[in-house]
């Protein structure tokens, strides 16, 4: 089970086999990551930026308004309870949300590179069509604070096409190919 079935499966008489949120959290020791967002590196730089703070604006206006739940969320949940939309909002929506900060960051890291999203090899983690590496290679303390690249490449030659992101520091993403 996952995501909003973590409260309504017993409902549906079904027997958990095992809570895939949870299982991830006793790995890893952190929140199970549901997604990211991303702009295309040609897109302009205050275009950006201005994304960037449209959708911290909306997060926030979400938070402080919350309890209340709009129309758009009662007519795209999975399961109509309002009980269990709040739930599920109280579970996976959090300070992470607006933005990473430094713990987030670190354990972003922390799971790029302890393999726990893929498979490691080296300082290479392999997820999918994904190779994913982190430059320094075991940065420090500090390191993590100024300067730290992770690197991921999607290179299927079937394909004919290699994709590589970069992920830096201050949270930005940047296509570097093609």
């Amino acid at each position: 089970i996952i995501h909003e079935n973590r409260f309504t499966y017993a409902d549906k008489g079904l027997k958990k086999i095992i809570d895939l949120g949870d299982f991830w959290e006793k790995e890893t020791g952190n929140a199970i990551p549901l997604g990211g967002i991303v702009i295309n590196r040609q897109t302009e730089i205050n275009v950006q930026q201005e994304i960037d703070r449209l959708i911290k604006k909306s997060i926030e206006y979400a938070f402080s308004n919350y309890p209340q739940l709009n129309d758009y969320i009662r007519n795209n949940a999975q399961e109509m309870s309002e009980d269990v939309m709040r739930k599920h909002i109280d579970l996976y929506v959090n300070d992470y949300s607006i933005s990473l900060g430094e713990e987030g960051k670190r354990r972003l890291i922390n799971n790029v590179m302890a393999g726990s999203i893929g498979t490691q090899s080296g300082n290479t983690v392999t997820r999918g069509k994904f190779n994913l590496a982190m430059t320094p290679a075991a940065p420090s303390d500090a390191e993590l604070k100024t300067a730290y690249i992770i690197t991921a490449t999607r290179n299927v030659p079937s394909e004919g096409v290699i994709y590589v992101y970069e992920i830096t520091q201050t949270g930005w993403i940047r296509q570097i190919l093609p």
